[in-house]
């Protein structure tokens, strides 16, 4: 068992270790990998080629002989068209060598003075604005000038350099290569990927601790049900999800079978003891009556004797109740000892409680008692001695009217389900303690100043000699509701049960 313990710590350990690599480890290296190694492919591509066109505006720098450096100081200052197009002719020759080695290089020469732009692509390029901000920035720092942005269709690097010539900027090489969106896309689709990471990395944290806050809290509810099933056998745990609830589950049917086995042993038990104590009592009711018998008569005698005189007939009268009162508790003892023989046949109960109300209700007028009755229609028929059960509602009955000295209401309801056919006899009264209620039906315990406690250990007899049960609950205003089920009776086997009982 220990082992088997330890084996499933393990394996507990090993399956939360794993959730946590496979939810945390993997999202950390995703992210690892974006942060880092990512972007610096993505600047090592930008800086190669940015490289490129630094090296293709020095050559075209370079490209400017004096013979057409002279062109386009002529250019200038003429501003004629023969003049313009031949310049363009010159420069055309110059960039159509470079673009046979540059492939997919936009390159051109700018001539701001004359507002001339000579290049191989027709103007209205996507980015002419970006060329135009970049040539005035050139001209502004005198200097070579890169520029590097993307947006939604790829991208742009451009190299500005100015052409100088004894001092002065005589023209404005640029070259410029647009980012196919790929690049865009692929950059974009980083990001989502670092920004899925994160949200997954955050949702699996929390995941993890809400699997795990359920685990421990599953395992918690698990180790309280133990300790309060091992207190209480009709203690149950509470539903739980997953693979704790079927342990939950099992657990419980364990607990009912436990309960089942308690209620077996407490009825073994309580049989042997009753059939010990019913031993005793008959032979301490057989001892009592005879002395009792010969007392009374002698009562009797000496009532005839003396009837003359009224002070000796006082003195009879009070030992002859006295006689009366302990005849009948010897004659309860024996009925609880000794059972006479029963009579079975089918009855309806319905109708056996009519006539049990029909001679206790003077009874419950004397007492104010208020009675109502729900009966269900239909209702099976048991089989039971009608006698004794007589004998049990009479019983119950007196004690819910004694309950209400003052007056009350007395519920009396019949219904029954698949198996049994139940009475229920709900009063106002003061109601039972708790701690009496564990004990009302054994023998001779009783909370009256008068009773022998024999009543309901006697009813409690009959109604398991019935294959039933009696049991008592404490009602919502208070009172007391004792409720008596009856096996309903099977046509296959009543003459069985009669025959056997």
């Amino acid at each position: 068992m220990n082992r088997f313990k330890r084996f499933s710590e393990r394996s507990l350990r090993w399956q939360i270790m794993f959730v946590i690599i496979i939810v945390v480890a993997a999202p950390i290296a995703g992210m690892i990998y974006s942060a880092l190694f990512a972007p610096g492919i993505d600047s090592m591509l930008i800086e190669e080629k940015q490289q490129k066109l630094i090296q293709i505006g020095q050559r075209m720098d370079e490209s400017i002989d004096d013979e057409t450096a002279a062109a386009i100081k002529k250019t200038v200052m003429t501003r004629s068209p023969s003049d313009i197009d031949s310049l363009q002719l010159q420069l055309h020759d110059r960039m159509l060598k470079l673009s046979y080695q540059y492939r997919g290089v936009d390159i051109g020469y700018s001539v701001p003075t004359i507002e001339q732009t000579f290049s191989l692509l027709p103007p209205r390029w996507p980015y002419d604005r970006k060329l135009e901000n970049g040539i005035a920035e050139a001209i502004n720092s005198k200097g070579p000038y890169s520029q590097y942005f993307m947006d939604h269709m790829g991208g742009l690097l451009l190299h500005v350099r100015p052409v100088v010539r004894q001092n002065d900027i005589i023209a404005l090489a640029w070259a410029r290569e647009m980012i196919p969106p790929q690049y865009a896309q692929s950059r974009n689709v980083r990001r989502t990927i670092f920004v899925i990471t994160m949200l997954g990395l955050l949702g699996g944290i929390i995941g993890t601790i809400i699997i795990i806050r359920n685990m421990v809290n599953s395992a918690n509810i698990i180790k309280n049900g133990l300790v309060g099933i091992q207190k209480d056998f009709t203690y149950r745990l509470p539903s739980v999800s997953g693979e704790m609830g079927e342990i939950a589950q099992a657990i419980n049917s364990m607990a009912e079978a436990l309960e089942e086995k308690a209620k077996l042993e407490e009825q073994l038990q309580r049989s042997e003891r009753l059939a010990a104590l019913g031993q005793l009592v008959a032979g301490i009711a057989h001892e009592m009556r005879n002395p009792m018998a010969i007392v009374k008569a002698t009562v009797q005698l000496m009532q005839k004797q003396y009837k003359d005189s009224s002070e000796m007939q006082q003195y009879l009268d009070v030992i002859k109740e006295q006689v009366d009162r302990q005849d009948k508790i010897v004659k309860e003892l024996l009925d609880f000892s000794r059972p006479s023989k029963s009579l079975w046949e089918d009855i309806s109960l319905v109708e056996l409680l009519k006539s049990v109300i029909t001679f206790t209700r003077p009874y419950m007028d004397q007492y104010h008692i208020e009675l109502s009755e729900k009966y269900q229609i239909d209702l099976p028929l048991i089989i039971a001695d009608g006698e004794r059960l007589k004998q049990v509602f009479v019983n119950i009955i007196i004690n819910a009217v004694q309950s209400m000295p003052k007056g009350g209401q007395l519920m009396i309801s019949v219904y029954s389900d698949e198996q049994n056919v139940y009475a229920s006899f709900a009063d106002t009264g003061s109601g039972i303690a708790d701690e009496d209620i564990e004990n009302i039906f054994n023998p001779f315990y009783t909370t009256k100043y008068s009773g022998t406690g024999l009543g309901l250990a006697i009813s409690h007899n009959i109604i398991a000699m019935h294959g039933g049960t009696i049991a008592v609950t404490r009602s919502k205003d208070g009172g007391s509701i004792f409720t008596v089920s009856i096996p309903i009776r099977r046509d296959d086997d009543a003459a069985s049960n009669i025959d056997n009982r």
